[in-house]
């Protein structure tokens, strides 16, 4: 039975990869005008990756199109915000997602859902 210092290590010994959380924020500038500019709230953090289900098509009246279940594994002490831009540096290639569920929080890691990024939000 490991301790739960020991269940932490060897479940952190798996984050591979790395993430980014980047998220919108509304800033007033010298003239007093209201814009977005985005803002890091932590850079090159150890996650990982996960792929739960990948199915070949999905069945629609359109042309099929591939669906994959993403989730990002990342320690229990840092908060995504909702419209959050994630980027991950996985198996040497970086992509874009954004977080598009509430995350399943455990004892020592949160399991964030995510969607491959199309556009900013």
């Amino acid at each position: 039975m490991l301790t739960p210092k020991e269940y932490a290590a060897a479940l952190r010994s798996l984050w591979c990869d790395r993430c980014t959380v980047t998220i919108k924020r509304k800033t007033e500038t010298p003239g007093g005008r209201t814009v977005q500019t985005n803002e890091t709230l932590f850079a090159n953090v150890p996650c990982r990756l996960s792929f739960k289900s990948i199915e070949v098509t999905e069945e629609s009246s359109s042309a099929a199109c591939t669906v994959q279940a993403t989730v990002l594994l990342l320690d229990r002490q840092y908060s995504v915000p909702a419209g959050s831009i994630i980027t991950v540096q996985h198996e040497g290639m970086t992509g874009e997602y954004e977080r598009s569920g509430i995350p399943a929080v455990y004892s020592v890691h949160q399991e964030i859902p995510l969607k491959l990024r199309k556009e900013w939000t």
